[in-house]
């Protein structure tokens, strides 16, 4: 009889809330939950705009023309998450 994969049940909050903040900044950013996750990786800990809108522009999946609008949204998702990451 085949035998089905088994997964761990540990999933840990940060591994939960890293999946859900890539999926918010995938649909901010217009681009998939992989490059959401890789792209959340080396913002997470930023502190200023100028910092995030530096990193997204090396990325780039965020470009000035793109407005301003999307930037902050990002912004708020950091400083709210990095918020809850410090709280927990």
């Amino acid at each position: 009889m085949d035998s089905l994969p088994t997964y761990s049940s540990t999933a840990t909050p940060n591994n939960e809330q890293t999946f859900g903040v890539s999926s918010e900044l995938a649909r901010l950013l217009g681009c998939d939950r992989t490059e959401a996750a890789l792209v959340w990786e080396g913002i997470k800990a930023l502190r200023t705009e100028q910092e995030v809108q530096k990193r997204l522009e090396e990325t780039g999946i965020w470009k000035p023309e793109s407005g301003h609008r999307p930037l902050l949204d990002v912004l708020q998702l950091v400083q709210r998450n990095s918020t809850c990451m410090t709280n927990s």
